[in-house]
């Protein structure tokens, strides 16, 4: 049985949120009696540097003797001064290893080494990275049961945890467990639990928390108002998201900032109520604050739905003339690209990447399979840099260019690009455009499954959509969820062809034209597999490598894209399908 004396931390060790290199750390930390302090500086920070590269080149999967084999040495010394043990539970946090974090905290224990509330807090903090709630939570639990209580900064850690990996219930849990435990929620407590109760449509939790707040003396700040007033707009509750807005935080002498109106006019698109989001769009600029292009373009979609295309485009024209007076390159920077030459070609003889054409404030890129979005952006930064293509802004820097649309590491296509920095007229004029669902975009698809019906057979595919965070907090899955955001997929059956490889009676292969009327991630694949129709191609969603046809990828396309430019001009971009698609179409027989 492991056993563990406790030692009581006065004042000493050091906050998570301390700064500085590792090195810089070690430096601070004060030498033990009766040696010099340059010498013993000198040998702590040498010591804990090595153990840390041991450490760290276990890897996150260590093993709890593989980490004993490790900081054994050190225990006596970490007993003696804490701060050398949090400075290793800190990088531990820093990498996101919540496992070795927690071994560390064992062997700890069990050497009879003092654990104090720092400690506690690194390790819980490591668990924030990958949303391992669970695992925060038990060593909140574990500290508890042994005397060595968390403090404000462990709580918040293993909140954070919960928001980041959707443990709403235990963040609610945990904010009610904080004053029994003499640990004072703070503002960032309550804006996490707040936040984990958005994330997951818990709108009236999430008002609840927040009028709860003055309970603790606290008075719900700027970034409190905005996860609630989102949390409204996910549940469908444009007229709580207003009164929020408008009522309750000037009655608490907070001033709304532009995520706040955000959210609020979101909730008015999601509801249809044009008239109220362009009243907040409208209130906006007296305030000192100017809509970005997707507040626009969320009020524009609400009124394109209520008045039409035209009404939407005329909202955003206004707009367009007040991003406008804002100083902007995109113009020369279009002049330059025209100029520029091609980017080199690969091993294999193809561009990496080709520039379809250029417009007023923005290029097409043509992107091929295999490289994510914002690897094709950064090889045309390069590119430009290297060819002497870039225009410098009033602040000599390179104009910078912005993705507003993404396609999936695996799918080829039209990829516009602004040419101009985030809140520039040339990247709020695309991004309203998109959020308007203004641009028409069509894709190219192969799917098999169970005939869909003859060559010109339309059809639609309208589920709510939700993304999922994977165990390294980064969003890697679509699925469809009462939670999701409205979602809606128009397809047309262009061609028919025999299965190769006869899975099911009745099972072919369908060329689709795609039309995605929203932008969610994925979307094309996760409706089109919801339909029991997967993409050729498609490991994620579909049968990958067990697909009816060999196909070297994901079989999906982006075949054009039709926008206006920043000079009002129509803006259409067509690229034809890549020569391994077309081979595979080649190799199949026509079904009718």
């Amino acid at each position: 049985t492991e056993s563990a004396t406790f030692l009581q931390a006065k004042g000493s060790g050091s906050s998570p949120g301390e700064s500085g290199s590792i090195g810089q750390r070690l430096s601070r930390v004060e030498p033990r009696r009766g040696q010099r302090k340059g010498q013993e500086s000198s040998s702590s920070q040498g010591s804990q540097t090595k153990l840390l590269r041991q450490l760290l080149s276990l890897g996150p999967g260590a093993s709890l003797n593989e980490v004993q084999e490790v900081i054994k040495t050190q225990l006596e010394r970490w007993d003696d001064q804490p701060k050398l043990a949090t400075v290793v539970l800190k990088a531990l946090a820093t990498e996101g290893w919540p496992e070795v974090a927690q071994h560390v905290l064992r062997i700890m224990r069990a050497a009879g080494v003092g654990v104090n509330e720092f400690h506690v807090g690194c390790a819980v903090n490591s668990c924030q990275k990958g949303g391992k709630w669970q695992l925060a939570a038990h060593v909140l639990q574990e500290m508890c049961e042994r005397q060595a209580f968390p403090d404000k900064y462990g709580y918040n850690a293993c909140l954070s945890s919960c928001e980041k990996g959707g443990g709403w219930q235990m963040a609610m849990v945990l904010i009610q467990l904080m004053p029994r435990k003499r640990v004072a929620p703070t503002h960032i407590s309550y804006g996490a639990v707040i936040s984990a109760c958005e994330k997951q449509g818990e709108w009236l939790l999430a008002l609840r928390l927040l009028r709860n707040m003055p309970e603790q003396t606290l008075a719900a700040d700027v970034i409190n108002f905005a996860a609630a007033i989102s949390a409204c707009e996910k549940g469908g509750q444009w007229q709580s998201a207003i009164s929020l807005l408008l009522e309750d935080m000037p009655t608490g002498d907070v001033a709304p900032n532009s995520i706040c109106y955000g959210a609020a006019i979101t909730a008015c698109e999601r509801a249809g109520r044009w008239e109220h989001a362009l009243s907040l769009l409208s209130l906006m600029l007296p305030n000192r604050l100017v809509p970005n292009g997707r507040q626009v373009g969320s009020a524009a979609n609400a009124l394109r739905s209520g008045s039409g295309r035209d009404s939407a485009f005329s909202l955003l024209q206004a707009f367009r003339q007040i991003w406008m007076q804002q100083p902007s390159q995109s113009e020369s920077l279009s002049s330059a690209l025209r100029h520029v030459n091609p980017p080199p070609l690969d091993a294999k003889g193809n561009a990496e990447i080709q520039v379809l054409r250029i417009g007023s404030g923005v290029v097409a890129l043509l992107k091929p399979a295999g490289m994510r979005s914002e690897g094709a952006l950064r090889k045309l930064s390069l590119h430009c840099r290297s060819a002497g293509g870039f225009v410098k802004d009033n602040n000599n820097n390179d104009t910078q260019f912005t993705l507003v649309s993404r396609l999936d590491r695996g799918t080829s296509g039209v990829m516009p690009v602004s040419l101009g920095a985030e809140g520039s007229a040339a990247t709020n004029w695309l991004q309203a455009q998109f959020a308007g669902r203004l641009v028409s975009k069509e894709y190219v698809a192969l799917c098999q499954g169970p005939s869909l019906g003859a060559c010109g057979t339309k059809g639609e595919v309208t589920t709510p959509l939700l993304q999922v965070d994977d165990l390294e907090g980064q969003t890697f899955r679509t699925e469809i969820s009462s939670l999701g955001q409205e979602s809606t997929t128009s397809y047309e059956v262009v061609a028919r062809y025999l299965s190769p490889k006869q899975q099911a009676a009745g099972s072919e292969l369908m060329l689709l034209r795609v039309q995605p009327r929203t932008g969610r991630r994925h979307q094309i694949r996760v409706h089109l597999a919801s339909i029991g129709r997967p993409l050729v191609g498609d490991g994620d969603y579909g049968d990958g490598a067990a697909s009816a046809v060999s196909c070297p990828r994901l079989f999906l396309h982006c075949r054009r894209v039709g926008l206006q430019d920043l000079g009002l001009n129509d803006f259409v971009v067509e690229a034809p399908l890549p020569p391994e698609l077309e081979e595979v179409l080649a190799t199949l027989a026509r079904a009718e």
